[in-house]
């Protein structure tokens, strides 16, 4: 590399090394001279003894200060004014060798050309075209392949510089200091880099000049790097500012990328080094593309894509900002980072948890720990964050959150993690040990709290933390999609005196959230929503997952709904129900006001409130419930199951309600006031409570729809405030034949009335179809099932195994999950396509991470495109 400036100080030991003639270090040697004869020109090219390069000056003796070399070309370029020196240093100052710093391009040899000086009485140099242009065309015939020229220039370099380039030599130059948009000759020619400076947060320095003309930044603030001081002859270093070092430390990483990729051009080199650039117009809006490419970055220009902490970075701030859209930050696992950690917004994946040696990762076992504060959150982001941005595999913990005003409630928010006008994608994280709020302060979002965020979070675990409106999450004006997620245990504090806790788990404000396979439990002392609380016309979505063991005082003990949409497939609403200190509670399981309500293939099961058990639906604007299986409710004075009240419109139809109590007045299966939903399809048996409204349907009137259902054994009466109708539209009371009554297993056998094949046109009622034990019987023309069936596990109880049957009439995405009690996922036995047959899957009683579970009670789901069905089992010890 020829830097063509001021010359250089040869004789510094960061640049010429320790070999008496300065031939082992990073300064050029021509070889021929060097091993020639003294006095000659060995080489032919014109300059006698040129060992390491030339001095071009040729001036008056008064042109310089006394001391300094002006006179006369010749063979020694030695630097007086600094300048060259200090860009030789940014490129090639000695690695290794315990002196200094260390240059960008390792190995780096330095053709010291001199064709500026220091004009006496000034305190900076200058450069003459025409020694430049002289100091251009040696680089180009003695074999450099990159010229660093940082000072101003004109088109008298014209021929120079064309013939430099036919030749194949890439040229750098500097933007320049006069933070303007005034271009040098160099700047605007074809082919030649014009470099801009960044100070060290990839902002445009002060000073650095800018413009369309410019190719690319690089670091041009607070540059340590060798210096000459002519003062005292000494050889020492200096921190530097100037566009003129953000040129060489380009032209190093221009070396080592054609160090490694040796047959390319220099029009290749440069597209490379441009492409792997960070692009830093979201940070400097008001210079968008007058900045080049963006910042430099070598590590990948050179496809070194994974950035390694601890082992290769001295912080994470270091190794997050190397790193560019596509890289990865791998982070080992077991160690503590200190919090907040601020994310900014690249395409890249952090990711926590890998071994010592960087071979293996994981992130849920050994996840990298993130240890916060209580005067911060501990994660946080900023800048343009999309789902594209991954952090994978740490536990954050120990955050206290900041305080924000009007988003929509003045508080603490997100003591763990928060997304403000950000969207990450969040993966196998856990957020714990994390609190917001106090009797005097809101606190919102103890593990997490999301605004104006379209996040991703998958596999995410939210437990022990502390907050009042959602002190496990908190969403606002957001449209999250979480997946695999755990939200459980988290604490709620009651002793504020201006609001009451709402949401133990979860707290949804004005936004549309997606949950899949998530499971909210272990919550209590809220007001309302003791899992989930959602108001002011939240869209919730839950497909799968469960919302389990959590209370409240005043309304739905495991979710609450206030307007907006709330959509149930396949989530299991069970053991939730009302505090002590309720005087009346409704909604064990759901309340929803003022909503539309879809409930599709839900378990409702073992909820209790004062009203309503398993759901209640007050003044909604539509409530359909479908699929869906209603069992052990209690609502201790009326409505055990559903309690459906003055809702506009709706419909009940192919549910199981059976098993539910409504201790007091009745009213155990459904509960009905002001206007009748549809209702068709149902077993509504063997629920129980008091004589004051009847145990199977009690009605305020006759519904417009009432066909096809079993309603049978109820206590006290089967109907009420509407005639028994009973023998008409398919209605039936008879035992439903259920498989195993006593062990909850809800599916109806071959000979129940209830069954497709017994029911002449109303085909199945219920929400579970026949079969106890006994794989449907083929179609005789195809060999495949005729209906989708889920036998009761084999042997039950069991020790050490057992095997689940079940019979798919059609190929069909299948998954097949084991929950324990409270509704936490264990084990995915099948999660995959599978064939239309009969099929037997064994568990062994191992949860996902290969572990032996406690005896107990387990359940099973098995789910096949849209069919599911639901067993209980017993695993003993």
């Amino acid at each position: 590399m020829a830097v063509i400036d001021s010359g250089v100080d040869w004789h510094h030991p960061d640049l010429g090394g320790s070999h008496a003639d300065k031939v082992n270090g990073a300064i050029w040697t021509n070889w021929v001279e060097y091993y020639g004869t003294e006095g000659i020109d060995d080489d032919g090219n014109g300059k006698i003894d040129d060992y390491r390069g030339w001095d071009f000056v040729d001036l008056p003796p008064s042109a310089g200060w006394p001391d300094e070399d002006v006179e006369d070309q010749d063979n020694d370029p030695m630097d007086y004014e600094s300048h060259g020196t200090s860009c030789s240093g940014c490129v090639a100052a000695i690695t290794n060798n315990g002196i200094g710093i260390a240059g960008t391009a390792h190995g780096c040899k330095i053709m010291a050309l001199r064709v500026g000086w220091l004009p006496n009485g000034e305190t900076g140099g200058v450069v003459r075209m025409d020694f430049a242009s002289q100091g251009i065309l040696y680089a180009t015939n003695n074999g450099a392949k990159i010229i660093n020229a940082s000072w101003g220039s004109s088109s008298f370099l014209s021929m120079a510089v064309t013939s430099a380039q036919n030749a194949g030599l890439l040229i750098v130059t500097a933007a320049g200091n006069d933070n303007d948009t005034v271009a040098s000759y160099l700047s605007t020619r074809q082919g030649v880099i014009s470099v801009a400076a960044t100070n060290s947060n990839d902002l445009k320095s002060s000073f650095s000049s800018y413009g369309w003309w410019v190719e690319v930044s690089a670091p041009g603030v607070g540059i340590y790097t060798t210096a000459y001081n002519r003062f005292d002859q000494s050889h020492t270093y200096a921190s530097v500012n100037g566009t003129s070092f953000s040129s060489p430390i380009t032209c190093g990483a221009a070396a080592l990328l054609w160090s490694a990729n040796p047959g390319m051009t220099y029009q290749q080199i440069t597209q490379l080094l441009l492409t792997s650039a960070d692009n830093i117009d979201h940070l400097n809006p008001a210079y968008e593309g007058l900045l080049g490419s963006g910042r430099v970055n070598m590590l990948r220009a050179l496809g070194d894509n994974e950035h390694r902490y601890p082992a290769e970075f001295p912080t994470m701030f270091d190794a997050m900002n190397s790193a560019a859209d596509g890289d990865v930050i791998a982070v080992e696992g077991g160690i503590s980072i200190t919090g907040p950690l601020t994310v900014v917004g690249k395409e890249y994946e952090i990711l926590g948890g890998y071994s010592s040696d960087y071979t293996s990762r994981d992130p849920i076992g050994n996840p990298t720990i993130i240890q916060g504060t209580l005067a911060n959150a501990v994660l946080k982001f900023t800048g343009t964050v999309e789902n594209t941005t991954v952090v994978d595999g740490f536990r954050v913990q120990g955050g206290g959150g900041l305080d924000f005003s009007g988003i929509p409630y003045s508080g603490r928010y997100g003591g763990g993690v928060q997304m403000q006008n950000a969207s990450p994608t969040l993966r196998n994280i856990d957020v714990t040990d994390n609190s917001v709020g106090s009797d005097s302060q809101l606190g919102l979002g103890g593990g997490i709290m999301l605004n104006s965020s379209h996040a991703v979070l998958e596999n995410v675990h939210v437990y022990g933390n502390t907050g009042i409106y959602g002190a496990g999450i908190f969403i606002n004006n957001s449209t999250p999609t979480l997946i695999d997620c755990v939200i459980e245990d988290n604490t709620i504090l009651t002793n504020n005196l201006s609001n009451a806790p709402l949401g133990g788990g979860v707290h949804i404000v004005n936004s549309t959230v997606s949950m899949t396979n998530c499971t909210v439990t272990g919550h209590t002392d809220c007001e309302s929503g003791g899992g989930i609380y959602s108001s002011d016309d939240c869209v919730l979505t839950m497909v799968d997952g469960a919302v389990n063991n959590n209370d409240a005082i005043i309304s739905g003990g495991g979710l609450y709904q206030a307007g907006g949409v709330l959509n149930l497939t396949g989530t299991q609403i069970s053991g939730n129900g009302e505090l002590p200190a309720s005087t009346f509670m409704n909604g064990g399981g759901i309340f929803a006001t003022g909503a539309i309500v879809n409930l599709d293939s839900v378990t409702v099961a073992d909820n209790s409130s004062h009203a309503g058990g398993g759901a209640v639906f007050s003044a909604c604007n539509q409530a359909d419930v479908s699929h869906s299986v209603f069992s052990g409710n209690s609502g201790q004075f009326f409505g055990g199951a559903i309690y459906y009240q003055n809702t506009t419109a709706g419909s009940v139809s192919s549910n199981t309600i059976a098993e539910n109590d409504a201790t007091s007045s009745g009213g155990a299966g459904l509960y009905v006031q002001g206007n009748m939903p549809d209702i068709s399809n149902n077993i509504i048996a063997f629920n129980t409570g008091g004589a004051g409204f009847a145990n199977g349907v009690a009605a305020s009137g006759e519904p417009t729809v009432f066909s096809c259902n079993d309603v049978f054994g109820n206590a006290a009466a089967d109907y009420s405030g509407m005639v028994d109708p009973t023998g008409t539209n398919g209605n039936i009371m008879e035992d439903p034949l259920f498989c195993d009554l006593a062990q909850g297993n809800y599916n109806v056998t071959a000979a129940s009335p209830c069954d497709e094949d017994n029911s002449g046109s109303c085909g199945l009622i219920g929400a579970l179809g026949a079969g106890c034990g006994l794989a449907p019987v083929p179609d005789p023309d195809s060999g495949t099932p005729i209906a989708f069936k889920v036998s009761q596990n084999f042997p039950n109880p069991f020790n050490p195994s057992t095997t689940i049957r079940f019979a798919l009439p059609a190929s069909a995405h299948t998954r097949v999950v084991i929950y324990d009690l409270a509704g936490h996922k264990v084990k995915t036995l099948v999660d995959d396509v599978m064939a239309a047959q009969v099929h037997d899957v064994v568990w062994t009683g191992r949860d996902d991470a290969g572990r032996s579970v406690s005896a107990g009670v387990y359940f099973y789901r098995v789910s096949s495109g849209e069919h599911f069905s639901v067993g209980r089992m017993a695993l003993i010890k």
